[in-house]
């Protein structure tokens, strides 16, 4: 198995934050790239993975051909994934509240714009500083 030296997107924002050092919109389009170009090649095999979040993205560091740091995103942690069959719906209640679509948590039939769903709330976790987009105390 691929070390992935930094851990999760989450470990590696806080650090980050302990080391005053601000991810630049370069790094979260970056980071964002990858993840689409993971979602994209798992939805084109029908693959959902249902609990898509910052602690299931590993982190490293690489040099790119021009000698610049260059952060490297794997998915992690397919547990909770599902090959979604034609004709068939998928409605199990699935993944972390925070992350997870409305269809998702009301029980309702969802497919793959769950996991795109999750992809917007990292998204503006890190654009925003650490907020998340929705505060609750309850799943209802």
């Amino acid at each position: 198995m691929e070390l992935m030296q930094y851990g999760n997107l989450m470990e590696f924002r806080n650090r980050a934050v302990k080391w005053d050092h601000e991810f630049t919109e370069r790094d979260i389009a970056n980071i964002v790239k990858q993840i689409l170009m993971a979602l994209n090649y798992m939805h084109k095999e029908n693959v959902i993975h249902r609990d898509l979040k910052l602690e299931n993205v590993l982190i490293d560091i690489d040099t790119d051909i021009f000698g610049k740091k260059e952060i490297i995103c794997k998915l992690t942690d397919f547990g909770l994934s599902c090959v979604k069959k034609s004709g068939k719906n998928v409605c199990e209640i699935m993944g972390t509240p925070n992350f997870m679509a409305p269809e998702l948590i009301k029980g309702q039939n969802y497919d793959s714009k769950v996991d795109t769903w999750a992809l917007g709330v990292i998204t503006y976790f890190l654009l925003s500083g650490g907020e998340f987009p929705f505060k609750g105390r309850s799943f209802q």
